[in-house]
């Protein structure tokens, strides 16, 4: 909450990406809040489908 509040008039970098931009959002001044927060996402596959390929049409005839 320290980091990100009050919003303020300061640039916030990317570290890595040579990206800066203006801190007039919640979202991006916790840009400059995730480097200490050491946090991480992993997301799973949204679909997974059966691999099929006697009967695949995209794998072609062999």
């Amino acid at each position: 909450m320290k980091i990100c509040l009050p919003l303020s008039n300061q640039l916030i970098g990317f570290p890595g990406y040579g990206v800066v931009i203006e801190n007039k959002t919640i979202d991006a001044a916790m840009n400059a809040a995730y480097p200490s927060l050491k946090a991480f996402v992993c997301i799973p596959p949204l679909a997974i489908s059966e691999n099929r390929h006697e009967s695949s049409t995209i794998q072609g005839a062999k």
